[in-house]
């Protein structure tokens, strides 16, 4: 089943409609990570799947990186523990072709119970294919075809939408059962 995302640097007040997942920056070398209140905002409190991503920072360490992407993790409330299936971290290297650094963050987060998508353009995933399931940025075309490795595809960048820049998405079920739930769960609400 084909569902639909949407991915922004900074978040709308709202999700956009027809999509059920939101993804957004959680840390890293991003000029904006989400807080609590924009994630909930973005989400509709949690009725949107949640994507974290971090954004790869080449001069940190990848041990430094995956220490404190796995904090900000549990910090908002994506605690392994709680769903089904491992919630995955998207790293976002976008055409870095260091497939050592992106192999090294994915070991860091799966020894904490997390997995890690690879999101890059579809240019660096195909010269150096990391062997993580891939979010790939390949903008204009049609998504697809959804493979093993290829979860999820980014096909359309740019979209204005409620005062804000949103790229729009689509997702299969082996990415799906990935997203996490909302951060709301891990500062005291329901």
């Amino acid at each position: 089943m084909i569902r639909h995302a949407y991915d922004a640097s900074t978040p709308p007040s709202k999700p956009l409609t027809g999509c059920q997942a939101a993804l957004g920056y959680l840390g890293g070398n991003t000029p904006h990570v989400w807080t609590p209140d924009e994630w909930n905002a973005a989400t509709a409190n949690g009725r949107l799947r949640c994507g974290p991503i971090w954004v790869a920072a080449p001069n940190i360490s990848v041990y430094t990186q995956a220490r404190d992407a796995v904090a900000k993790l549990h910090l908002f409330g994506w605690k392994a523990d709680r769903f089904p299936h491992k919630c995955m971290l998207f790293l976002d290297s976008e055409t870095s072709r260091n497939v050592t650094f992106i192999q090294e963050f994915a070991n860091e987060l799966w020894a904490d119970g997390f997995v890690t998508g690879d999101y890059r353009s579809l240019e660096a995933l195909t010269a150096a294919p990391s062997g993580l399931p891939e979010w790939v940025a390949h903008w204009n075309v049609p998504p697809g075809p959804f493979t093993d490795q290829q979860i999820m595809f980014q096909y359309m960048a740019e979209v204005p939408f409620d005062n804000t820049i949103i790229d729009l998405d689509a997702l299969d079920d082996a990415c799906w059962h990935h997203l996490g739930i909302g951060p709301r769960r891990g500062h005291g609400r329901a």
